[in-house]
């Protein structure tokens, strides 16, 4: 077996240099990539489903902004793109253009009224959050948005957004543990729950701070197709799963 690695551009995730060069007697421009290009991801190891028609396929509207945490979007978004003939992830903002997140990375994001299919809105947190509490017409899109959605995945402090449109009034809910006292201030009602990896309530999932999105994310497929896959899956990411929700050792 031939190994080979392709340095991609973090950006667009185009390949940079492809020079002439042999690899494994291939030439290097018959290559595929290894990582996706455009918004459908491939990744660098799939599974598939044989019992799922692909009709099942759902779309995955990530919803960014300026200063979002990219593992907190990114992490939730690898995880899900290994089921590549099920979900359809894509990038929006509320304006659509590039949306800079930790990093230096910066993501071209479509306006978020061109959303066709409201099946999963995934929210990233982030230090952009502390100024979109305030801005009432981020807070009322973001608000629609969720309204329509069929399911929310919400990472770390996005949990602050979401409970500033009102929508977790009444909601078991968990978030980012070092942002904890400034989060739970968004919205009192909300049944916040400070001991959790990530909660289920409903429609909405919320996670713990940043590499607990992709606890949830995991989850969230094992919700959705069962247990083996989620395990599956976090061994083609070579991750190791927190699959107890209820365990955090942050808390």
């Amino acid at each position: 077996m031939t190994i080979f690695a392709i340095k991609y551009n973090a950006v667009n995730f185009q390949p940079i240099d492809p020079r002439p060069m042999m690899v494994g007697g291939t030439p290097f421009s018959s290559l595929k990539p290894a990582w996706p290009i455009g918004p459908r991801q491939k990744g660098f190891s799939t599974v598939s489903l044989g019992s799922y028609k692909k009709e099942s396929m759902k779309n995955i509207n990530v919803l960014l902004f300026k200063d979002f945490t990219t593992l907190d979007a990114l992490g939730p978004t690898e995880v899900i793109s290994r089921l590549k003939d099920h979900f359809y992830i894509d990038y929006y903002s509320i304006s659509g253009g590039q949306a800079q997140g930790s990093g230096n990375v910066t993501i071209y994001t479509k306006p978020t009224k061109e959303i066709q299919k409201h099946d999963v809105l995934l929210v990233p947190g982030g230090f952009g959050t502390r100024e979109l509490v305030k801005d009432i017409n981020f807070i009322e899109h973001l608000k629609v948005l969720a309204e329509k959605s069929e399911t929310i995945l919400c990472i770390c402090t996005g949990s602050a957004l979401l409970a500033k449109t009102g929508l977790l009034k009444g909601v078991n809910a968990t978030s980012n543990k070092m942002a904890w006292d400034w989060v739970i201030q968004q919205d009192t009602e909300v049944l916040w729950k400070r001991k959790a990896r990530w909660m289920v309530d409903g429609k909405f999932y919320t996670s713990s701070g940043v590499s607990a999105g992709i606890d949830m994310s995991l989850g969230f497929l094992e919700d959705n197709f069962g247990k083996h896959v989620a395990i599956q899956i976090g061994k083609t990411l070579e991750y190791v799963w927190d699959d107890d929700r209820t365990h955090d050792p942050f808390a």
